[in-house]
């Protein structure tokens, strides 16, 4: 909002400071939270004894889950028995909404950890698992896809904003051998 020239004449308005101060506030507040979402679609009748693959979804930025995997993916769950996740953004930006981090050991650092919950909540058990994202959710997919090769069979990105195009550097530090993956980038 400080620098947004849309919101030129706003800034300028003897209020502005108080709006400002407000904002920052509520950017604090929803920081602090803690709080995530998740949404998952499984084939119907799905019990968990068997391993399934999962299509695992990360929303763009202000979004959150429920709007990027709803209702209308069972029947391709159904018609494919695969699982679709969408997990959110570490950074809750409101009560719906989340962005990501912009440190990507902290963004695998979640998506683990929200995996973990959500495996064990849902009752799915995880076969091959391969990433796909949107905007900002796309930049993060082809981080976790290349920070954890050996767990992702790899990535769709639609309309990844790569920058920093460094943070696509692996977490470890080590070159893997992605050669098993596959990646589609659009």
């Amino acid at each position: 909002v400080d620098n947004d020239k849309d919101l030129n004449q706003v800034r300028k308005h003897p209020g502005w400071p108080q709006l400002r101060q407000y904002l920052s506030a509520m950017e604090g507040y929803w920081a602090k939270s803690g709080i995530t979402a998740y949404q998952a679609i499984l084939p119907t009748g799905y019990d968990g004894s068997t391993a399934i693959p999962v299509l695992v979804g990360l929303h763009g930025r202000g979004d959150t889950p429920k709007d990027f995997i709803h209702a209308d993916y069972q029947t391709l769950a159904d018609q494919l028995n695969i699982a679709f996740v969408a997990i959110s953004g570490v950074v809750p930006t409101g009560k719906n909404s989340f962005a990501w981090a912009t440190d990507p050991k902290t963004n695998v650092a979640h998506v683990n950890k929200v995996l973990t919950q959500l495996f064990r909540a849902e009752k799915i058990k995880p076969g091959k698992m391969a990433l796909f994202g949107f905007s900002q959710g796309a930049q993060v997919s082809l981080q976790l896809a290349v920070a954890e090769s050996d767990k992702w069979s790899g990535a769709i990105a639609m309309s990844p904003g790569l920058f920093p195009a460094a943070s696509l550097v692996p977490v470890s530090g080590k070159q893997p051998s992605l050669s098993h993956q596959r990646y589609l980038i659009t």
